[in-house]
């Protein structure tokens, strides 16, 4: 980080802002020098320092660290960040895309973005909050991005002045060209979850303001991946498993693969997982009305609002036809399917226009069955059949 470029924008801050060098002050705004000098002192030797009512914290990047004070008051949006994060995140979905469509109204103009972190060469981008509105998710490739930097860092917060110098090829950047990058890594188990970023062109001080809420809205994703049950082991021979072609889920080969896992795991372990078989009522009248390309589009709309209730370690496949399975491995309470999948019905209308669109599922447990993965399959296609029969005498 240049200190011409940390001069350039932190200058007119009212807040007390100072660029470190190996333990010395490289530069400091007029807030920061009105601090007397036994203060300052305390602050450079110091991680955290609350002094009049602010607290200082340090941002690092490459060999230097930004000293920066912020009021210590527990703000409206915290409050109201923890309020909303943590009972949308026990709802289901996407726990990155829920972040940013709570944090995001929070934090102003700025641009969020809410990124799982996939392997060594991608990214995915799930939760990007931009103008008001989350944009469609999209893949990121790491190589020459901020992201490598991010990963590889002993501290999970980062700064960047200007990002898009540095990494030109980074799209993430390259397109909107901020005046900074802060950066907040999400870790579970000593591992990289992904991180959550800000990117700012405007008022500098909203900087210093969105940085706690970046930092509260990590720690509760952090508590939220680590509180998880474990997820469902894949097979070791995933490549033998092709996903299917249409919507893009594991197949019918890929479920019975993970199926016989739970089973082993239930039986050794009594680690629990639910299972529902479902399909969409009526395909084939749709597919006649409407023609199979529009059958078609239901059954993609369809992969993807399962997906959308699915937390990080559950999984959804298709197992023929119209018909679907999830598996959702959990501890002591089952999640709140029926009602997760009243709203995937809800937004199928929404999407397809058709408004009697609706799903016969059946659900069950392999503790209902005593971990017989078979016996389990046999009850829950049962009361799929069930479903499908009474929701035919309601009509």
């Amino acid at each position: 980080m240049k200190t011409r470029i940390v001069a350039e924008l932190f200058s007119p801050s009212l807040l007390p802002v100072a660029l470190l060098s190996k333990g010395h002050i490289k530069w400091a705004n007029a807030s920061f020098e009105s601090i007397p000098a036994d203060i300052r002192s305390q602050l450079i030797k110091q991680e955290k320092v609350l002094v009049h009512d602010y607290l200082f914290e340090r941002l690092s990047c490459d060999e230097r660290e930004l000293l920066i004070g912020t009021p210590f008051v527990s703000t409206q949006h915290e409050r109201k960040l923890i309020r909303e994060l943590l009972p949308a995140l026990a709802t289901g979905g996407d726990p990155w895309l829920t972040c940013a469509r709570v944090l995001g109204p929070m934090i102003g103009k700025s641009e969020l973005v809410a990124v799982k972190h996939q392997s060594e060469d991608a990214d995915e981008l799930l939760g990007h909050w931009y103008d008001g509105d989350t944009l469609p998710p999209r893949r990121l490739t790491s190589e020459h991005a901020i992201a490598e930097k991010v990963y590889a860092a002993k501290d999970d917060r980062l700064l960047f002045a200007n990002p898009a110098q540095e990494y030109p090829e980074d799209s993430l950047v390259a397109d909107s060209r901020p005046l900074y990058f802060a950066s907040q890594r999400v870790d579970s188990n000593d591992k990289p979850r992904g991180y959550l970023a800000l990117l700012e062109s405007g008022n500098i001080d909203a900087l210093a303001e969105n940085l706690r809420l970046l930092q509260l809205a990590g720690d509760v994703l952090a508590g939220h991946f680590a509180s998880e049950p474990e997820a469902l082991p894949e097979s070791d021979d995933e490549q033998l498993h092709p996903r299917d072609e249409l919507t893009g889920v594991p197949g019918r080969s890929a479920f019975d693969a993970a199926l016989e896992k739970a089973e082993l795991r239930y039986l050794q372990t009594e680690k629990n997982c639910e299972m529902a078989m479902l399909d969409i009522n009526g395909l084939s009248a749709i597919n006649n009305l409407k023609g199979i390309e529009y059958g078609d589009r239901v059954l993609k709309l369809l992969a993807k609002g399962l997906k959308s209730i699915c937390r990080s370690g559950d999984r959804v496949f298709r197992f023929g036809g119209d018909e679907f399975v999830l598996l959702m491995p959990f501890g002591k309470h089952a999640p709140p399917l029926i009602k997760r999948l009243k709203q995937v019905e809800s937004q199928l209308r929404k999407d397809t226009g058709i408004e009697t669109f609706s799903l016969a599922y059946g659900i069950s447990s392999l503790s209902e069955t005593q971990g017989s993965s078979d016996d389990l399959m046999l009850l829950c296609d049962r009361r799929l059949r069930d479903s499908k029969a009474e929701q035919r005498k309601e009509t």
